[in-house]
């Protein structure tokens, strides 16, 4: 836990697991439009849209101080996971320290 942390913890790179920000940064994205894309994943976008609310949800919580901040390390890359060669099913392996509580609303 941190209470045996005696020095302040901070975020290494502010705001980058953010996802209001990332999802205001793809809306300014889209508007822009500046590789000609955007036609292209309209299906992708419409289903990120369609998912926002869920994915900003922690940040709504924390804000509302429904959900405390914990570490977190937050590195799921192919290295950090692990194969079942007999049915293929997959485990993040790398270390999480964040606590999940139900939250009611």
């Amino acid at each position: 836990m941190l209470t045996d942390v005696e020095e302040q913890l901070g975020e290494t790179i502010p705001d980058f697991h953010n996802m209001e920000l990332r999802l205001r940064q793809l809306s300014e994205a889209v508007a822009q439009d500046a590789a000609g894309r955007v036609k292209e994943v309209g299906r992708e976008l419409d289903l990120i849209r369609e998912h926002a609310n869920e994915m900003c949800r922690a940040e709504v919580l924390y804000r509302e101080g429904r959900l405390p901040k914990r570490i977190c390390h937050c590195d799921t890359k192919v290295n950090n996971m692990l194969r079942h060669p007999l049915n293929e099913s997959i485990a993040i392996i790398t270390f999480m320290l964040q606590k999940y509580e139900k939250t009611t609303e």
